[in-house]
């Protein structure tokens, strides 16, 4: 089950897919290393449909089709069997921080402030999201921080990876 996207409405979509094209041409758009060639050939297209009008849930679907992911991942310089889990971990991740950079889009166009919030259920919560759950933060911060950490853990942490945290509008 995908993450719970509180502001996930036209509008922000909007700021999602600007997002999204301002980082195909600055060539910034991010291809996991996970994506196999006729995935990575795909990502663009696929990541846009799922900005304009699908959710995490459909950007894994396609990730999911055969061929498109690599058969093998690699830990400390070893290739291991492709986790069964990464068609979702890459669409959630990557569908929430452009989701979360059209929110704070939003935000700054709108004058507000972006709260974090728990986007999924989560039993046994990490002490970071715990520290993060309900705090403001103001947008520019945020969005400067995604945009320049394509793929990466943002500098100030948050979201961070397969953390079930995203924002909204305050």
């Amino acid at each position: 089950m995908g993450l719970r996207y509180d502001n996930l409405d036209d509008t922000t979509r909007e700021y999602m897919l600007a997002e999204f094209e301002a980082d195909l041409e600055q060539d910034n758009l991010y291809f996991s290393v996970r994506l196999s060639p006729d995935g990575i050939q795909d990502w663009p297209e696929i990541l846009k449909t799922a900005l304009a009008e699908g959710t995490d849930e459909s950007l894994a679907a396609e990730i999911a089709i055969p061929g498109r992911l690599n058969p093998h991942d690699f830990r400390q310089g070893r290739p291991i069997k492709m986790n069964k889990m990464a068609h979702l971990t890459l669409a959630e991740g990557e569908f929430n921080r452009f989701y979360i950079r059209g929110v704070c889009l939003r935000a700054i166009g709108e004058g507000r402030q972006v709260v974090a919030y728990r986007a999924r259920f989560s039993s046994e919560p990490r002490s970071s999201s715990l520290a993060v759950d309900g705090k403001e933060f103001d947008p520019d911060g945020i969005l400067e921080d995604l945009r320049a950490h394509p793929g990466t853990e943002p500098q100030h942490g948050f979201p961070g990876p397969n953390s079930g945290m995203s924002i909204r509008l305050a």
